[in-house]
């Protein structure tokens, strides 16, 4: 008689095995999950730093041609300096008149996205939480921006029918959420006794905060951003970035 080997394996076994799958399988699936939501992260952490170097960039190249008149007759120059919006004006077919398509630009935010609007307002950034302008002024004519006491060029927020607004603060030659002396989320401005005048415009300073199109689980903000005369304090999910630059007006006589 031929004897077959009978031997398989216990109930235990098989169990021990079903268990050590399921933790390997878990961590796995761990893992999978940590992967895909940093990748995810990343991508839109990206994402939004393309998207506000593109728009920073087209801001800067198109307020460069800030009164851009050849024929010194078109009266091109910046038609609203504002906080959070600004409109330029350049005579770019040099026919003595801003009053053909494209040669006034405004650029200001409407329902999260920043805007540039021409001959018609076109999207250029989206989940934009924030734009901010300062600028850089020539009151006295002598062809270089003015400067306080310590030599520091005013940086300055305007106020129709009233002086310039100096927003360094503290006097440390920058605009940090630290010139926001109480913490009421708004920067405490020095007046200048300046009168402003939008045609004394030499530069501008721009600020753009953009956040992440979604929150992420387990994530809180905790940077804080200026825009302008604001301190930005978002305490949420979304992750967020910032850049600015400054804009020489190369047309108004700096």
């Amino acid at each position: 008689m031929i004897k077959m080997n009978q031997k398989g394996f216990t109930l235990t076994e098989i169990l021990v095995t079903l268990v050590l799958v399921g933790i390997f399988s878990t961590a796995m699936l761990g893992l999978y999950v940590t992967n895909s939501r940093d990748y995810t992260v990343q991508t839109q952490v990206v994402d939004i730093q393309q998207n506000l170097r593109a728009a920073i960039s087209m801001m800067a190249k198109d307020l460069r041609m800030t009164g851009y008149d050849p024929s010194f007759q078109a009266s091109a120059g910046v038609l609203n300096a504002g906080i959070n919006a600004i409109t330029v004006t350049m005579d770019i077919n040099e026919d003595w008149d801003v009053a053909d398509a494209g040669e006034s630009i405004t650029y200001a935010l409407a329902g999260g996205n920043l805007e540039r609007t021409a001959t018609a307002a076109d999207v250029v950034a989206g989940n934009v939480v924030g734009l901010g302008f300062a600028y850089a002024f020539d009151a006295n004519g002598d062809g270089q921006l003015d400067t306080d006491a310590g030599g520091r060029v005013h940086w300055a927020i305007p106020v129709a029918g009233g002086n310039w607004l100096e927003l360094d603060a503290n006097g440390d030659d920058q605009i940090t959420p630290d010139d926001d002396t109480d913490g009421d989320g708004v920067i405490n401005t020095l007046d200048t006794g300046v009168l402003f005048r939008a045609a004394d415009i030499r530069a501008l300073r721009i600020w753009l905060v953009a956040r992440s199109q979604n929150p992420q689980p387990e994530h809180v903000n905790s940077r804080s951003f200026v825009v302008a005369n604001t301190v930005l304090n978002p305490v949420d999910g979304f992750y967020y970035r910032d850049v600015s630059t400054i804009v020489k007006l190369r047309n108004m006589g700096l």
